[in-house]
C-alpha cells in the first residue's frame, strides 16, 4: 500500500470511529425512548424517561422524553414537575421546533397554574412559520381564562383568518 493510501487510512479512521460512535448513540436512545413510551406504570415511565434525559441529554429523543414525561405529569395534575419537564426542552433540545412545542405546551400549563402573564409572555416569543393560528388561539385562551372576552374574542378572530 503506498504511503498516500495509509495516511487516508489513519485519517478517516476516527472520523469512521467518531460517527460510528453518533450512530449507536442515537440507537441506544431510540430504543431507551421507545422502552419509556410503552411502559404501563406511569412511575416507572418517568424514571425512564429521566434516565434518558440523564443519559442521551444531546439527542433528540431527550426532547422527546422530556415532552412525554410533561405530559403524564400533567395528567396527573402535577403541573410545576410538567412546567419543569418543558422548560428543561426549551433549555436544552437543539431542535427548534420542539422548543416551539414546548413553548406552547409550557403556556397551557401555566394556564392552568393562573399564571396568565408567564403564559402571555411565551406567545410573545419568536416561533417558526405556521404556529399564528396556535398562537392567536392560545392568546384566546389566556384571555378567556383572566375573563378578558373582547380580547378573547380578538384572538379567536385572528386564530381563523391566520
Amino acid at each position: 500500500m503506498a504511503p498516500q493510501s495509509l495516511r487516508a487510512l489513519a485519517w478517516l479512521s476516527p472520523v469512521y470511529s467518531w460517527q460510528n460512535s453518533k450512530i449507536q448513540t442515537a440507537e441506544a436512545a431510540s430504543k431507551a425512548y421507545l422502552v419509556a413510551s410503552r411502559e404501563t406504570n406511569q412511575s416507572v415511565a418517568q424514571q425512564q424517561f429521566a434516565n434518558l434525559q440523564k443519559d442521551y441529554g444531546s439527542t433528540p429523543y431527550a426532547a422527546m422524553a422530556a415532552l412525554s414525561s410533561a405530559k403524564l405529569y400533567a395528567e396527573e395534575g402535577k403541573n410545576q414537575e410538567a412546567a419543569t419537564a418543558l422548560q428543561w426542552v426549551i433549555d436544552n433540545s437543539n431542535e427548534a421546533e420542539y422548543q416551539e412545542v414546548a413553548r406552547l405546551r409550557l403556556a397551557r400549563v401555566y394556564i392552568d397554574m393562573k399564571k396568565y402573564d408567564d403564559a402571555l409572555a411565551l406567545t410573545q416569543q419568536e416561533y417558526g412559520a405556521g404556529f399564528e393560528s396556535l398562537l392567536e388561539e392560545l392568546r384566546g385562551d389566556i384571555y378567556t381564562a383572566q375573563n378578558k372576552v373582547g380580547d378573547a374574542r380578538k384572538a379567536y378572530e385572528r386564530a381563523l383568518l391566520t
